[in-house]
Formats: structure tokens, C-alpha cells, sequence
């Protein structure tokens, strides 16, 4: 097939800071198989040298198109990427990863052939020096809405490949109809409810199991080191949105409501180990904060579902039982809290 007859897709790539991989990200982009492209390169108020990379690239292929904004955050810059997309269909990649050549067709041939209103491919997570960290995949499939296959979409959940706005491709149409944005508000979870939202008006997802992302794991402990301030007023909004979407696809048995508040322990629990970290908080003030997190209605009612093999059995009865003060004294004994994942 000629250039001029692939459809036009617009690829969103929001950048801060990212001069050490942002050569072989564009260069992953530039150099797809699938010629037809709109490159949108957004610049967030970055203070490297990301900007002249990205004017650089700018200069050598027409397709590519800056734009600096002052630094305002990831959902930000995505959400101005959309409102410039000309494409019929838009997908989004972080400015430290990078694609196979074949990402972008395959992604277009899969979602061309099944018909269907999202293709999500799998993702390997690579260390900085190349070395396999991880690998998220499922086997192909086509999961329909309306008649779920439980065991694939429990999967994906569990792998986090229905979470993150990478390693997919949208409909545009349905984004822009549909009003669908990235919250500006938030900095943890606003992928999440971005592709949740897409799945309001969508009846179809092509799973395939082709590793075609590259996902860079930079930094491995930066997240244990950083609080997100209310995030577990975040994690049970996200929560709920979940919720609601298990019960619109009819997956409310015990298993799947397993999964759902097994994550939702996760995030009560990383937080308790983000205050037990914390050293600029006292004894006293991290046994406030951890006791005020305990009382939790939603953590009580995950315990219904708790996968116990995960953690320590003292933390589990501290936890439920609400004995902070036997907490506070037991980890500084065993330190044995560490984060659990929940992307």
C-alpha cells in the first residue's frame, strides 16, 4: 500500500528532561514501517537539552512537529497533543522508551482486521543498559465487552496492560466526540482513568501478544521514595471506576473482586510503607498517620479478599486488627515492609 493511502496516525510523545533517551525514542518513531505520521513532540518546559534534540529532529523529517509549552505536567502536554492530532487514529509514547520498527502497523493491521476500537500490544521493561527487567504479555485475543473472557481480562489487569496510555492504539474519533482527556489535576493514576473512560464507548480490545514496546525502567526506587499527597483518596477513586466496570461487564464474582481489592490493599499498604520510611515524620506522627489510614472502611472490606501468602503475617494482623503501635515496634525489629506493585 501506497504512503498516501495508510491513514494518517498521530503519535503523542510529552517531554521533560529526557535528553539521555530521546535520540532512539524519535528515532524508533521516524524509522516505522508505518510511514504515514504525524510526530507530535511536546515539549514540557524542559531544562536539558530536550528541546534542541526534538527541533533538531524537527528540521530532518516534515513529519515531525515541536511544540514548547511551559512545564505543566504530563497530562498537560497529552492533552494539547490531542487537540493537535489530525490522524484517524492517535497513539501515545513516553520520550524514554522506544518501539520496534513494525509497532505502529502492527498495531493499525490488528485493529484493521478484528474490527474492533482498541489494539494493546505486550510491553517489555528493560533496565538502562538493555537488560530485560520484565515482560507483560497475554495470549492474542479479542475480548468483547459484552461477553467477557474472565481469565484474559483478570490477566491483563493483574499485568497492568489495560492501566497506562502506552503500547496502544485509540480511535480518534471516539477520543475527540467523546470529550476524553487526561486529568490535568492529577500526577498518579490519570492514565488509568483516561483508557477507562475510552472503554465507556467501546465494545471490542485485540490483545496481541507481540512484544513491540520498550519500556525503559529508570530509577527502580523512585517511587518508594516519593508520597503522593491524598493518594488513597486516589486509589479509591480509582477503585470505584473499576468497580463499575467489572459490574458493567458482569464480573462480579468472588475472583474478580479478589483481584480488584487485592490492588486496592496494595495501595493502603504501600502507604503504610511510605510512612514507616519516612524520616522526617516522628514516632508519634507516623503512628497518627498509620492509625487514620487503618480506619479505612474500604481497606476493612479488602481483608474479605486478601491474597495472605503476599505479606508478612504480622503486618496482615496489625493491619486488620488496627495495632499501630505493635506495627511501628514490629517493623523496626523485622523491616521487612516493602512495596508492593500497583501501577
Amino acid at each position: 500500500m501506497k504512503t498516501k493511502e495508510l491513514p494518517l496516525i498521530s503519535v503523542i510523545i510529552p517531554i521533560y528532561n529526557s535528553e539521555k533517551y530521546l535520540d532512539k525514542c524519535i528515532r524508533s518513531i521516524i524509522n516505522q514501517t508505518h510511514l504515514h505520521l504525524q510526530i507530535l513532540l511536546i515539549n514540557d518546559g524542559s531544562t536539558d537539552g530536550s528541546l534542541d534534540i526534538c527541533k533538531q529532529f524537527e528540521r530532518e523529517d516534515n513529519r515531525i512537529t515541536v511544540i514548547d509549552i511551559p512545564n505543566a505536567g504530563v497530562s498537560n502536554a497529552r492533552n494539547i497533543g490531542i487537540s493537535k492530532a489530525k490522524g484517524a487514529y492517535i497513539q501515545f509514547i513516553d520520550s524514554d522508551d522506544y518501539v520496534d520498527s513494525s509497532y505502529i502497523e502492527y498495531l493499525y493491521k490488528t485493529i484493521q482486521k478484528e474490527n474492533v476500537q482498541l489494539s494493546v500490544c505486550a510491553i517489555e521493561s528493560l533496565d538502562t543498559e538493555g537488560h530485560i527487567f520484565d515482560k507483560w504479555e497475554v495470549e492474542e485475543s479479542i475480548l468483547h465487552f459484552d461477553k467477557v473472557n474472565k481469565d484474559i481480562f483478570l490477566e491483563l489487569i493483574q499485568k497492568f496492560l489495560l492501566f497506562g496510555p502506552v503500547n496502544k492504539l485509540y480511535k480518534t474519533d471516539i477520543v475527540v466526540k467523546n470529550g476524553i482527556l487526561f486529568d490535568r489535576s492529577l500526577s498518579y493514576g490519570e492514565d488509568l482513568l483516561f483508557n477507562f473512560e475510552y472503554f465507556k464507548y467501546i465494545n471490542s480490545i485485540a490483545i496481541t501478544d507481540k512484544v513491540a514496546y520498550k519500556y525503559i525502567h529508570d530509577n527502580v526506587e523512585s517511587l518508594s521514595k516519593k508520597r503522593y499527597h491524598n493518594k488513597t483518596e486516589l486509589a479509591k477513586r480509582i477503585h470505584f471506576v473499576l468497580f463499575d466496570f467489572f459490574n458493567r461487564i458482569q464480573l462480579t464474582d468472588k475472583e474478580s473482586l479478589g483481584v480488584l481489592y487485592n490492588r486496592l490493599f496494595d495501595y493502603y499498604y504501600n502507604e503504610v510503607f511510605l510512612i514507616v520510611n519516612d524520616t522526617e515524620f516522628t514516632f508519634v506522627e507516623k503512628y497518627k498517620e498509620i492509625r487514620t489510614l487503618l480506619k479505612e472502611k474500604e481497606l476493612t472490606k479488602s481483608f474479605k479478599y486478601l491474597i495472605k501468602e503476599k505479606y508478612a503475617s504480622w503486618i496482615i494482623l496489625c493491619m486488620r486488627y488496627r495495632m499501630t503501635f505493635s506495627f511501628l515496634i514490629c517493623n523496626s525489629i523485622f523491616k521487612t515492609i516493602k512495596p508492593a506493585r500497583n501501577n
